[in-house]
């Protein structure tokens, strides 16, 4: 099983280059000021991105190439990435907002009254986008409609993430475990299996 939590990837080409993995967790990273994009993914499907932050990488944020389906992308912020869309869908069926809670992700320089369009050849689109570079409260009806239990809010800090290439790899961290197994209950996944990872300098 693959839980990559609390890295730090910058001043690479691409920060964190993914090919070929299932049900991984990508949870709570600074992916930052990276030559080309912040984070990208081929053949993955089935994961989870959220809570992460991907800023002033100077072309996509989060690029999800062909065979990359069903993946959920959620609660990230997407600040001054190059493009002008900052994020880019060659996939299928992959949600860029959290379906039970009805919120999505932050994006800098977007009216977020507006679904935000995804560039790339699945036409996909943030339907919730989030107003502020903050998480917001769960909604109550998320929470009466589960007996699961959630965390009430949490931030980011704006600061220049440091200029390290990946720290923290992989962090098997309990109470983000905790975390992740709630979510899954939640969207009916059924746990977590291994992939290949390829890290592009």
């Amino acid at each position: 099983s693959l839980l990559f939590v609390n890295n730090s990837c910058s001043s690479n080409y691409d920060g964190f280059y993914g090919i070929e993995l299932l049900e991984i967790n990508f949870i709570s990273n600074s992916i930052s000021q990276n030559t080309h994009s912040g984070l990208i993914l081929q053949k993955t499907s089935d994961s989870i991105i959220c809570l992460n932050n991907f800023s002033r990488n100077n072309a996509y944020g989060v690029q999800l190439h062909s065979e990359c389906n069903l993946n959920e992308i959620y609660h990230n912020f997407f600040m001054f990435n190059g493009r002008p869309c900052q994020a880019l869908d060659d996939g299928d069926k992959n949600l860029w907002y959290n379906d039970l809670f009805k919120q999505g992700n932050y994006w800098t320089e977007h009216d977020s009254s507006q679904p935000y369009l995804i560039d790339g050849s699945s036409n996909s689109m943030d339907y919730y986008p989030l107003t502020s570079p903050e998480i917001p409260e769960i909604p109550t009806t998320a929470m009466t409609s589960s007996s699961a239990s959630f965390p009430t809010s949490t931030g980011f800090s704006s600061n220049t993430m440091p200029k390290s290439n990946i720290t923290n790899a992989i962090v098997p961290v309990i109470p983000i475990l905790i975390l992740i197994g709630l979510l899954r209950t939640l969207m009916g996944s059924k746990g977590y299996k291994e992939g290949k990872v390829r890290k592009e300098k």
